[in-house]
């Protein structure tokens, strides 16, 4: 019997999450909350244990457009070639910013990534790979 290849599927939910205020503290569970879903669902998704749906997708879709309050399209969150529209910072309306990974406890930048300006860095600058491969 012949197995589907696993083909690649990109998402970056989790750092448009980190974007959102209202995902700061207990992000997955309120997403599942103001979408409608399950909390494992989430969190499948964000770990990539499951290929969504459309329906998935779309709920997920709403709820962020909600809670930016602007219309976000599924595309900018889920991708097959792992490339989006608009990048993260100005998709969420934020003037610039550097993820978590780019700072030292104490709150001083990491040496590596002094070279990186707020706003302009992409995961993979970041060691974030965005790669979820889901049997499709």
């Amino acid at each position: 019997m012949n197995k589907r290849q696993r083909e690649p599927f990109y998402q970056r939910l989790g750092l448009v999450m980190e974007h959102i205020p209202r995902y700061a503290i207990d992000g997955p569970a309120r997403l599942a909350r103001d979408a409608g879903l399950g909390g494992t669902t989430i969190y499948d998704v964000l770990h990539g244990r499951r290929s969504p749906s459309f329906r998935v997708v779309a709920r997920i879709a709403d709820a962020v457009s909600a809670a930016l309050g602007k219309t976000v399209q599924p595309c900018e969150l889920f991708s097959f070639t792992g490339r989006y529209p608009t990048q993260t910072c100005q998709l969420c309306g934020c003037k610039g910013c550097l993820p978590e990974a780019a700072y030292l406890p104490d709150g001083s930048r990491r040496p590596e990534y002094g070279h990186l300006k707020g706003g302009d860095w992409r995961p993979h600058d970041m060691g974030v790979d965005e790669t979820v491969t889901t049997a499709l």
